[in-house]
């Protein structure tokens, strides 16, 4: 993980998009080098080619973030960018339950009837959501037969 950080890689995204990683890579190794002069060449070596290898997989793969359940939106089920609470005590995504209620003009869980000026922004959820994005977000890559 340090030679991606170091190599300006902190999220999945940042290896899809990246064309010139290997010398990334390298440069991120060669500040390492520095730093633990007990390895040597060929361990350097081998390090680069594994995460060279490592950044080929995540760019042939399709990799989706994890979204922690109480994150997703059960009418999206992605995501929830703007939370907001209903009477019934439930979060929900702004767009998706405005989505919702201009259908069935209903709490989704309840089934009561809910216009979208019964619901109020959930800050805490959404402070929660933006802490977890911006410090704890990890990728799955579906394995592939």
């Amino acid at each position: 993980m340090d030679v991606f950080l170091r190599a300006g890689f902190n999220t999945i995204g940042d290896l899809k998009e990246e064309g010139a990683y290997a010398q990334r890579i390298q440069q991120a190794i060669d500040i390492l080098k520095e730093k633990r002069p007990q390895f040597d060449d060929n361990y350097w070596d081998a390090l680069a080619r594994r995460c060279c290898r490592i950044i080929e997989r995540v760019k042939n793969a399709q990799a989706y973030p994890f979204i922690p359940s109480q994150y997703m939106c059960t009418i999206t089920f992605d995501w929830m960018e703007d939370p907001v609470i209903a009477p019934s005590g439930i979060s929900y995504d702004r767009k998706g339950l405005e989505r919702w209620i201009n259908i069935h003009h209903s709490d989704p869980h309840t089934r009561q009837p809910l216009t979208m000026d019964q619901v109020y922004t959930n800050r805490n959820l959404k402070d929660a959501i933006e802490h977890y994005r911006n410090n704890f977000l990890r990728f799955s890559i579906p394995l592939t037969n």
